[in-house]
């Protein structure tokens, strides 16, 4: 039981600290920050577009919607799926912690496309962009998983004298 509440909160701490890293490292990159910037503004536009009833609030739930399912795919999903298998199969290592949520992190926006589209032309014709957003989910998740690892450790007891 103490293992699995162990687990649960570092997992929510790590799933926290992954929100909080990549929207540092967004906004401290240049190239990220720009993009990000041209997609929400985008959104905005089209919330607010002359046509819409932006005073029924649906067009401001949409681009919230977008942004928390944007947010749960690359920050949740590869967190929950690399511990429960990790707590699954027993595994404690510092690698599988650090490389499993990186990995699918940056894979996530290929597995979203193939998944929802089936198409897998855009994989092959990558931007620089889109190249360093895959840069920055890896590294904010392998730092998250790093922070799971070291709240999850097995410590080792005190020896006697």
């Amino acid at each position: 039981m103490r293992r699995l509440l162990v687990a649960l909160f570092a997992l929510a701490l790590a799933i926290a600290c992954n929100v909080v890293f990549l929207f540092i490292a967004i906004v401290s990159d240049p190239i990220a920050g720009g993009a990000t910037l041209q997609l929400l503004a985008g959104l905005f536009d089209a919330a607010f577009a002359p046509n819409q009833d932006w005073q029924s609030g649906a067009s401001l739930i949409l681009v919230a919607n977008v942004l928390s399912h944007a947010v749960v795919a690359i920050c949740v999903v590869p967190h929950v799926l690399s511990v429960v298998l990790a707590e699954a199969a027993r595994l404690r290592s510092f690698l599988w912690h650090v490389l499993a949520p990186g990995i699918l992190s940056a894979a996530m926006p290929w597995i979203l496309r193939l998944t929802l589209r089936g198409d897998t032309t855009q994989a092959t014709n990558q931007t620089p962009v889109e190249n360093r957003f895959l840069a920055l989910f890896f590294i904010c998740a392998a730092l998250s998983g790093a922070i799971y690892w070291a709240f999850t450790r097995r410590r080792e007891a005190p020896t006697k004298r």
